[in-house]
């Protein structure tokens, strides 16, 4: 007996299911979770704040399907990934204008950030490479680094702690930040330090916007900083007693994390989303397994019915089309003449001829001078340079129509002998 042997092909397409299968259980590629939302315990991530105001207040939840929640409530959009489109930044300002508060707290990298329907617009803090060098202490990541391209030649992003004060606590805190706000008489100032405000509030329709240029105030590090955690905290107090838009007994917060889910899956990528990711793999395996069956031949191969030969009237079609866009008919007559000729020596041996009219005429009931007149306007068709399709076709119609007169005269005289 043979032994059983794995041909290259095979060990492919068993590699391939196996890995699949694998993919099930444990996703190779890792978890493409960002770094900055309230589910990463990094540097650069909230989820410090989200469980210290998750000990404070009875409702505190996350919203990954909507960029805002369907109700009004406080909702903190921190540090995204990517700014909102006009879309979503029109479903934002019907949440505020309905009655919800928005705590907004741009990305560290998004230098200009101008939502015109919030009415919140910041300007990158710019200082010259003759300054004064950057402190220190804003050198902890490579939220640091200056982008020259963007911001010109001469200047590069400044973003270094600078002591801010609020009117929400008695202490002044170091906030780090880049930006500052363009505030307005009519704003309620939260949080500003010798470049300007930081955090600012204002009302819109029935709602509040409270907009900060960083979301320093919200990292995780700031929780284990007093002065920090006790102005992150008083902000989510601020909200809810200066939002008259609120239900006071529904005290629900809301972190939107839709601006960091959304941006991680993108076209046809969502397909690999951990919610739908699964079906996608299995799927998958059923695809494999129908391309390995495919693959290989199972018992004889399959008689094919079709016959390579073509019928008669498909080249009976072709002659015609060919003859047609030549424009030329004579040739037809002559090869009709010469078959017909030799179908003649087949029946009569040599003693009927196209020329002997009279001979014809007896054996087909033809009268003899039409058959005189066709024999030779065929001969002279065959003869001529060049022959009109529609006169060639009534030519070969009547040597037709004398051939079947020839069949049926002598078919019909056998069977009466």
């Amino acid at each position: 007996m043979n032994k059983l042997r794995i041909q290259r092909a095979d060990a492919f397409w068993l590699a391939a299911t196996a890995l699949v299968i694998l993919l099930q259980f444990w996703w190779l590629p890792g978890q493409a979770k960002s770094p900055d939302d309230s589910y990463s315990n990094s540097v650069a991530g909230h989820l410090g704040y989200f469980r210290v105001l998750d000990q404070l207040y009875p409702q505190v939840r996350r919203e990954t399907k909507r960029v805002v929640p369907e109700f009004a409530s406080v909702a903190f959009v921190i540090a995204p990934d990517r700014l909102p489109s006009r879309d979503e930044e029109s479903a934002m300002y019907d949440f505020v204008s309905n009655g919800g508060t928005l705590v907004y707290a741009p990305p560290w990298f998004d230098e200009n950030v101008d939502l015109e329907a919030l009415k919140i617009k910041m300007k990158p803090i710019q200082a010259s490479f003759g300054g004064d060098p950057v402190d220190d202490t804003s050198k902890q990541d490579s939220q640091n680094e200056a982008t020259q391209e963007e911001l010109g030649p001469q200047f590069v992003l400044k973003i270094e702690a600078r002591e801010a004060n609020s009117k929400l606590t008695n202490q002044s805190i170091q906030f780090r930040s880049s930006r500052t706000l363009s505030s307005r008489k009519s704003d309620d100032v939260l949080l500003d330090d010798s470049e300007g405000v930081q955090i600012s509030s204002w009302e819109l329709g029935y709602g509040r916007v409270i907009a900060c240029t960083s979301p320093d105030l919200f990292s995780n590090p700031a929780m284990l900083d007093e002065p920090k955690a006790e102005l992150a905290v008083r902000i989510a107090e601020y909200c809810f007693a200066a939002s008259y838009g609120l239900d006071t007994n529904n005290d629900e917060i809301v972190f939107c994390e839709f601006l960091n889910a959304s941006d991680a899956y993108q076209y046809t990528g969502v397909l690999l989303n951990p919610s739908l990711r699964s079906s996608t793999l299995q799927l998958l395996l059923v695809a494999l397994l129908v391309g390995w069956f495919g693959f290989h031949r199972f018992g004889p191969a399959e008689h094919e019915d079709e016959s390579e030969r073509r019928s008669l009237v498909e080249s009976a079609q072709a002659v015609g089309n060919l003859v047609y866009r030549t424009g030329d008919g004579g040739s037809i007559v002559r090869s009709y003449l010469h078959y017909l000729q030799s179908r003649l020596r087949q029946m009569y041996g040599g003693s009927v001829r196209l020329e002997d009219s009279e001979s014809l005429g007896s054996r087909t009931g033809i009268p003899q001078g039409e058959i005189e007149a066709k024999i030779k306007e065929c001969k002279m068709q065959a003869k001529a340079a060049k022959v009109a399709v529609a006169d060639a076709a009534d030519s070969v119609r009547w040597l037709s129509r004398l051939q079947q007169s020839l069949i049926k005269k002598r078919t019909t005289k056998k069977k009466a002998g």
